[in-house]
Formats: structure tokens, sequence, C-alpha cells
């Protein structure tokens, strides 16, 4: 038996179980470049008969006007995991500069950046259930 664990989840009731924690990973660094947005990662296999896992999301900030997001999905299976991954939208808590004008180039930097950086870390968690068997 695994130990307990409790994540929270923005705008829900926190989520209790038992198993294993299997990979974290955080987007916050990459090639010595510190992130001001990123996300980070958890992925455990929960205890029981069945495939279980609860795959992790949480986006944090330190700008002023956003804010950290907690999200904790169950999965049934590998491929659940790696689905939920692929359906994340990395951008979707970012507020980032006004819109139009001057700041549509930085805003679609932004946007590239923490897509990118969300890349790596989600590669680190998947990587974690093994590869895809075809």
């Amino acid at each position: 038996m695994g130990k307990s664990f409790v994540v929270d989840r923005t705008g829900d009731r926190p989520l209790s179980f038992s198993g294993d924690l299997l990979e974290e990973a955080s987007s916050r660094v990459n090639r010595g470049s510190e992130s001001n947005r990123w996300h980070e990662l958890a992925l455990y296999r929960v205890d029981g008969e069945e495939e279980r896992y609860v795959l992790v999301i949480n986006y944090r900030t330190i700008w002023q006007e956003e804010s950290d997001h907690d999200t904790a999905i169950v999965c049934v299976s590998a491929e659940d995991v790696a689905a939920q991954i692929r359906m994340t939208i990395p951008d979707e808590h970012m507020i980032g500069y006004p819109l139009g004008g001057q700041y549509e180039e930085k805003q679609s930097r932004l946007k590239k950046d923490l897509e990118a950086r969300f890349k790596i870390a989600a590669t680190e968690i998947l990587s974690s259930l093994g590869p895809e068997q075809i």
C-alpha cells in the first residue's frame, strides 16, 4: 500500500487518495532560464486492483494580475494520462499582455514559450509510463 496524498483543485474539493508518486516535473527552469509563469506536473499511481492514475497539472505565476490554478484528473490508463496532457491548453490561465497593438508579438512569444516549456515537463511525466506500444 502506498502513501496517502491530498491534492488541491481550484474551484473544487481537494482530491484524496493513496498510491505512489511516479514522477514530478516543473517547467520553471529551462536551459538555465527561469520563467515567471510555469507548470508543475505530477503523476501518481493509485492503489487498487484497477489501473488508475492521478495527473496533477498546476499553473504557477508570479505576475500580480494572474492567479495560480490547480488541477487533478483521475485517469483510467496510461493512454488516458497521455490524452489528458495533450488536451491541456498551457496558456488557459495566463492573462499576459494587453490585447492588440504593440503587445501582440510579445503575447505570441509568451504563449509559445509557455507551451514549449509545458511540453518538456509533460515529456518527463509521460516517460515514467514507458513507451507507447503499437
